[in-house]
C-alpha cells in the first residue's frame, strides 16, 4: 500500500489515555493500536500484527545545564534526537571492549556500563522508523512529541559544537508537536521505552 493512498491515525497510550498523534488531543481508549483509514474505500481496518506495532519512547534531550537550551534548539532545527555517553565515533565502528575502555577511563561502574550499552541497543537497534518519541527535560517534564523518521546515523557536528555534551549518535524525527506535560514516572536515565 502506498502512503499517499491512506490517511494514518496513530494513537499511542499515555498514562490512562491515548493521544491522537497528529492533533495532540486525548481520547479514552484501552489498547495501543493503529487505525488505518483507506481513503479510497472509506473503511477502517485495525492492524494487530507485530510489524505494525508502534513503540513509544522517552528520551532526555540533554543533561540539564547551561547548554540545554542550545542543544534543544539545534535538535529541533535539525529535526533530530541523539545520545552520546562519551563515544565519539560511529557506534557501528566500535566493539563492546572499545566502549568499555572508554567508560573505564571515565571511571564508570559495571552498572553504568550496562545501562549505557542498553541505551545504545535501544537507540540503534530497537527503535524503529514510525515509533513515537517524547522529548524530555529533567526527571519528568515532556516538552515535545515526535515520530522517528530515520535509522541511526553519526553526526560529529554535535561533538564539535558541544564538546562537553557530545550527542553525535542521532536519528531524524518528524511531526514535532509541543507537548508540555509531566510524565507519569521519574526518568533518571536517558532513554526509556514506554
Amino acid at each position: 500500500m502506498k502512503l499517499y493512498k491512506h490517511i494514518f491515525k496513530i494513537y499511542i497510550m499515555y498514562s490512562q489515555y491515548h493521544i491522537n498523534f497528529y492533533t495532540g488531543k486525548k481520547c479514552k481508549k484501552l489498547n495501543v493500536f493503529i487505525t488505518i483509514l483507506d481513503s479510497k474505500q472509506h473503511r477502517t481496518t485495525q492492524r494487530t500484527t507485530q510489524r505494525t506495532m508502534v513503540n513509544a519512547w522517552y528520551i532526555k534531550v540533554a543533561s540539564n545545564g547551561k547548554y540545554f537550551d542550545d542543544i534543544l534548539d539545534k535538535s529541533l532545527s535539525d529535526k533530530s534526537i541523539g545520545i552520546g555517553f562519551g563515544i565519539l565515533i560511529d557506534y557501528n565502528l566500535t566493539t563492546q571492549p572499545d566502549r568499555n575502555n572508554t567508560w573505564n577511563d571515565k571511571l564508570c561502574s559495571k552498572k553504568q556500563k550496562e545501562l549505557r550499552e542498553n541505551n545504545f541497543d535501544n537507540f540503534v537497534r530497537q527503535m524503529n522508523i514510525g515509533d513515537i518519541i517524547f522529548l524530555c527535560k529533567g526527571e519528568n517534564t515532556i516538552l515535545y512529541m515526535a515520530e522517528v523518521s530515520s535509522d541511526y546515523y553519526f553526526d560529529d557536528s554535535y561533538t564539535i559544537v558541544f564538546p562537553t555534551y557530545s550527542l553525535p549518535h542521532r536519528r531524524h524525527i518528524t511531526n514535532i508537536k509541543s507537548f508540555n506535560t509531566i510524565a507519569p514516572k521519574r526518568m533518571l536515565g536517558t532513554l526509556y521505552k514506554v
